[in-house]
């Protein structure tokens, strides 16, 4: 008897602990894997993920998987030297906490079954059903292209892959787990290999694993990644956290006591947690933004949740009256929607010493949709739904895309900036909101309109000043795009549509041309500038620098007031180099002022 509570203690610290794989913990998992009960650590295990599954009736599937990849992996081990069944039963695991449904948790207990035995789809289809047959064979499929040398083959195995999963998402989320569970073991890898793995995964598994809601999960990866990237600045920025953490949180919670007051009177229920930035979004914000440690002032968040969106104003109103807020430091991302599943109210506040406090509002449901992600949404909640199936929907239409019609840029270089880049929402002045890709230009907006829109777009406006068509969006811009009769596609637009759409159909415009060479687009420039000796070699200089040739020109000079006005059509070879022109225009001896407009 007392042998069976030393087990089961035993097992508890290794369930409880299964991630953290220090050496201590390693030596458990040895210890608890060998011991002459292996069977009652085993059943142990299954109880833990019966218990923690989504469906009371999935436990039969969740057992069957359970003992069949045990059995199949038996002889396997780790690179660690540990027993290989360890990685599938904990990818299974972290879906529990997910709480996925029991073909989610039998699909991670087979992933590797087909790639690493000699097992057929076909039998996993005869024991699990279609289900998790599908589910397995998409998950062998996609670790499978990471194999594949020849980039164009990668890229159209990919593609297919993907298009499978906006089927069913399960497919990424399981591998999300697999993935996460590998990177926690790498520390057994050649450092070089590390790296590499850790390099992949913040390119492809960090913002994809944030575009499905899983936000938790991307902050774990981001640690593990930089920690092992950048090992001595992952330490240093961890222990001066420490110190700016402890200080930002004695704050917080003076705060917290002066609100609760305001709170009680004004009989609203408000929870407070707080969100602790880790070291790599410390670091990226001090290099995107070329700031110090110090000037970094979000080391901690607080985070106020109510239980109603109606309540979330409610607070803001008493937050805004208790503490002085900081101009410019409030977002709005609840009223409108996101791809990223992500709602919250961002503000920020001097606090009772009269340091910058950051503080996000959201709703009880609202967190755990950011904890959980696309997930939660699979399982009970209706909230954004619509905002998930908009998700998918995107990754879809990419996948439509045929990839031979693609420039230059590659099918992964779409993949990143459409789907898993961060996107910016711009407005049309009928109010309709857009959604595009981070650094999208003109170009790509007026694409996101209709393809004729883009195809004979010939202005913009961007928040009521005339701009060019190649000028690069932010976040809130209000953009209206003027059409010309005639169709304006140019090669020269290549350079700043960046969005799959944009490309693609400007790929298709240029291959029905029929001339093989393209005319370059021809720019009107009047200048007026006091006569001298020299002006118009001056601005024929200006003109050959800039790689452009003359078309036409009027001269006209008046005697009076010795004021010439100077009128060049020339032809531009690259329209990016057009203010550049303009200014060299500009600092040519007696000029007085210059305008430039294109010429259909």
């Amino acid at each position: 008897m007392s042998k069976k509570l030393n087990y089961n203690e035993m097992l508890e610290k290794l369930l409880d602990n299964y991630y953290s794989y220090n050496k201590k913990e390693s030596s458990f998992i040895k210890k608890a894997l060998k011991i002459s009960k292996e069977r009652f650590a085993l059943k142990t295990g299954l109880k833990f993920l019966n218990k923690n599954s989504k469906e009371e009736f999935g436990s039969e599937l969740i057992s069957k998987a359970f003992w069949y990849s045990k059995k199949k992996h038996l002889k396997q081990k780790r690179v660690s030297g540990e027993p290989y069944f360890i990685h599938p039963y904990n990818t299974a695991l972290y879906l529990t906490q997910l709480k996925m449904d029991a073909q989610s948790i039998a699909a991670a207990l087979l992933h590797d079954v087909v790639e690493d035995t000699e097992t057929a789809v076909k039998e996993i289809k005869t024991v699990f059903g279609k289900e998790v047959a599908s589910l397995v064979e998409s998950l062998t499929k996609l670790r499978q292209i990471v194999t594949i040398s020849d980039r164009k083959e990668y890229n159209v195995a990919l593609q297919k892959i993907l298009l499978a999963t906006t089927k069913d998402v399960r497919v990424l989320l399981i591998k999300l787990a697999d993935k996460y569970h590998n990177l926690k073991t790498l520390q057994f890898l050649p450092k070089q290999k590390q790296i590499m793995i850790a390099s992949h995964a913040l390119e492809f598994y960090v913002p994809l694993a944030k575009k499905l809601g899983l936000h938790d999960l991307k902050d774990d990866f981001e640690e593990i990644c930089f920690k092992i990237i950048k090992p001595k600045i992952y330490v240093k920025i961890r222990n001066r956290l420490k110190t700016s953490t402890k200080l930002k949180e004695d704050e917080m919670n003076l705060m917290i006591k002066t609100l609760e007051k305001k709170l009680s009177k004004a009989e609203l229920k408000v929870d407070f947690t707080k969100y602790r930035r880790t070291t790599y979004s410390t670091f990226k914000k001090m290099t995107q933004n070329f700031k110090s440690f110090t000037e970094v002032q979000d080391s901690v968040v607080l985070i106020a949740l109510t239980d109603t969106k109606e309540q979330c104003y409610e607070f803001l109103g008493i937050l805004h009256n208790t503490f002085s807020p900081i101009p410019l430091k409030f977002r709005d991302h609840m009223s409108i929607s996101q791809l990223d599943l992500y709602k919250s109210i961002h503000t920020t506040v001097l606090g009772p010493k009269h340091s910058p406090i950051k503080i996000y509002i959201r709703t009880k449901e609202m967190q755990s949709l950011i904890n959980k992600g696309v997930a939660e949404l699979l399982r009970e909640s209706e909230i954004d739904k619509n905002v998930f199936r908009k998700n998918l929907s995107l990754l879809n239409n990419l996948m439509s895309i045929n990839i031979d019609e693609l420039s230059t840029e590659s099918f992964i270089d779409s993949l990143k900036t459409d789907y898993l880049k961060d996107r910016i929402l711009v407005f049309t002045p009928q109010g309709k909101i857009t959604e595009l890709p981070k650094d999208a230009s003109v170009i790509d907006f007026a694409y996101a309109v209709d393809s004729k829109t883009g195809d004979r777009l010939k202005k913009a406006k961007v928040n009521g000043k005339n701009v060019p068509i190649w000028q690069k969006l932010g976040n809130g811009d209000l953009v209206e795009v003027i059409a010309g009769k005639n169709i304006k596609v140019s090669k020269f637009w290549n350079n700043f549509a960046i969005s799959a759409k944009a490309r693609e159909e400007i790929q298709k415009h240029l291959r029905r041309k029929k001339e093989k060479k393209q005319r370059m687009p021809l720019v009107s420039i009047e200048f007026r500038a006091f006569d001298r000796v020299g002006l118009i070699k001056d601005f024929a200089d200006a003109i050959v620098e800039a790689n452009a040739n003359i078309f036409s020109a009027e001269i006209k000079s008046s005697y009076e007031s010795r004021i010439g006005k100077n009128s060049f059509t020339i032809e531009l070879s690259d329209p990016i180099k057009l203010e550049q022109l303009i200014k060299r225009i500009k600092k040519i001896k007696g000029v007085v002022d210059v305008k430039s407009r294109f010429i259909e």
